[in-house]
């Protein structure tokens, strides 16, 4: 575009065709680059003024409110730090484990079945000992003269059937084979328990599966626990009277906590492992309690059976822990299984930080395998003898008396006895595992309570226990796989570094570098002085020559 220009005040003006070249830059960015050369210059500018100041505040002196404040600053900064390392460092001491649930499932067939202990109610026979009619004798406070024996009997049933109430006129100590062998001779026996067992499936005799087991209880029946040989530690046991029958069928095959069965182990092993999920993988057992012939007062009354469902290397403790089976009924015991394992990374800290004890780490002295319960039992075996100067006839001790007398009268204090429980400090195996059980129950037939089939090859014939009250259960898995659970550590090495060193380089501007620099300069100002020294003193030497 061209404007022309017009004459003004009578003078001749050159009429110019102004017009803009292609490459000449616009208006508009003309003003960008004027406006970047000035942020520019503003930028050089501020930095020019703070150059400025920091050498100016470099080289005058400080004033002494300047100097309060930057120590107080200093001072804060490097105590809120402290305080921010040093928890932490005990986070990182005190709870350095983490329990999380691994992304792989393992099949079932790599870890055993669990232990199943059955414990009836009912427990005395009263066609061997009548309970009932002495406790009757007892609360008439009818003078009657028992023998020693009859006397003796009465006090040793007493144990299991939960009665405190007997007259205090008997002996003061009972030896413990014949409080036991009392015991067994009054209690049922396991083919009046159990009148049918099936496994995986297939009708097996319950004699072949289940062995006699002392307990808390009295005598229960138990199946896959590891054999006596390899729970106990024989040499420190009594050879009075046996906790569990000596079997060459419960001996342990190779199986272990830490490394589960060997590579090269048969289907078949012991303790037996589960093949499957489901009903036909599991245990099925017909339990009968007798409708006459056993004691009714014994347990207050109470009808049924426990069942406890653990591993295979505890001791069975039903007192503790069990499910309760009333009769008449069908019971569904459905359970998972999970392992926990403890990663190696935790062995540099103690068992107490990491919370558990690995394999080689803790010993007990009337256990061959360490776990949580068998050390909490031996602790109470310890803690009992320790204030009464005898235990329970279930206890696993050389010593095992009844003091009916003098209990609570040993011959230390409670206080003491006390220190001797906390010292046990059980804590759980580093790798362990638990069964989670779901119970379901249904309420027999009546025309299923007294009835049952057997199967022999390819026959079957039918039975019937119209004497007895049956309960029906089923126990097996519940998953074909189980959980793994590790136990990891929360802070690593490089945590706690990377936590401790990046606090350091928020408040206090601290690196490795400044280490280096600070241990340089500390051996160049040693250096320095002892090379400033040794020519002061070759000086003097020089001029003491030339004097």
């Amino acid at each position: 575009m061209g404007e022309r220009l017009r004459t003004q005040s009578g003078l001749n003006i050159e009429v110019v065709d102004v017009e803009q070249h292609e490459d000449q830059p616009t208006v508009s960015e003309t003003e960008r680059k004027a406006n970047i050369n000035s942020t520019k210059e503003h930028f050089l500018k501020v930095y020019n003024n703070c150059k400025y100041s920091l050498r100016e505040a470099k080289e005058r002196e400080t004033t002494v409110i300047e100097k309060i404040i930057w120590l107080l600053m200093f001072t804060s900064c490097f105590i809120y730090c402290g305080i921010l390392i040093w928890r932490s460092y005990s986070k990182w001491i005190k709870s350095p484990a983490i329990v999380m649930l691994t992304e792989n499932d393992e099949p079932i067939r790599e870890i055993p079945f669990p232990a199943v202990t059955v414990c009836p109610e009912r427990k005395i026979m009263s066609e061997v000992f009548n309970f009932q009619h002495y406790i009757e004798l007892s609360n008439n406070k009818t003078n009657v003269d028992l023998s020693d024996q009859v006397q003796n009997m009465y006090e040793d049933v007493s144990l299991i059937c939960d009665y405190d109430r007997i007259p205090r006129n008997g002996r003061n100590v009972s030896v413990g084979n014949e409080t036991v062998g009392n015991i067994l001779k009054a209690s049922t026996k396991l083919l009046k328990v159990m009148s049918l067992c099936t496994w995986k499936g297939k009708q097996r005799t319950c004699n072949s599966l289940f062995t006699p087991i002392l307990t808390e209880e009295g005598m229960c029946f138990t199946f896959n626990t590891i054999g006596p040989e390899d729970l106990f530690q024989l040499e420190n046991m009594h050879t009075d009277y046996e906790y569990m029958k000596k079997l060459n069928r419960t001996r342990n095959q190779g199986w272990t906590m830490e490394n589960g069965y060997p590579f090269d182990a048969p289907r078949k092993t012991y303790p037996v492992r589960g093949s499957g999920a489901g009903v036909k993988a599991g245990l099925g057992l017909k339990l009968t309690e007798m409708e006459k012939g056993l004691d009714l007062t014994c347990k207050r009354r109470l009808s049924g059976f426990k069942i406890l469902l653990h591993n295979p290397s505890d001791l069975p403790r039903p007192s503790q822990q069990y499910i309760r089976v009333p009769t008449f009924e069908d019971v569904t015991l459905s359970f998972t299984a999970s392992l926990e394992f403890t990663s190696d990374g935790l062995e540099v800290f103690t068992p107490i930080g990491r919370r558990c004890y690995f394999a080689d780490e803790r010993s007990l002295k009337y256990f061959k395998l360490y776990t949580q319960s068998n050390c909490e039992y031996e602790c109470l075996t310890n803690f009992t003898y320790a204030r009464c100067r005898c235990v329970h006839f279930a206890m696993p001790l050389e010593l095992s008396t009844m003091d009916i007398e003098d209990e609570g009268r040993g011959d230390v204090t409670t206080e003491e006895a006390i220190r001797i429980a906390e010292e046990c400090n059980c804590l759980p195996a580093c790798t362990s595992i638990t069964y989670e059980t779901e119970v379901t129950q249904t309420e027999l037939h009546e025309n299923e309570r007294h009835e049952y089939k057997v199967v022999t090859g390819n026959n079957s014939h039918s039975g019937d226990i119209k004497t007895s009250k049956v309960s029906n259960v089923i126990i097996f898995f519940k998953r074909p796989l189980f959980d793994i659970f590790k136990r990891c550590e929360l802070y690593g090495t490089s945590d706690i570094l990377a936590s401790c060193g990046g606090l350091l380089g928020l408040f206090m501007g601290f690196s490795v570098i400044n280490i280096v620099e600070i241990v340089y300069l500390c051996f160049l100002s040693v250096y320095r002085r002892h090379k400033s020294d040794k020519c002061e003193q070759s000086n003097k030497e020089n001029l003491h020559l030339k004097n």
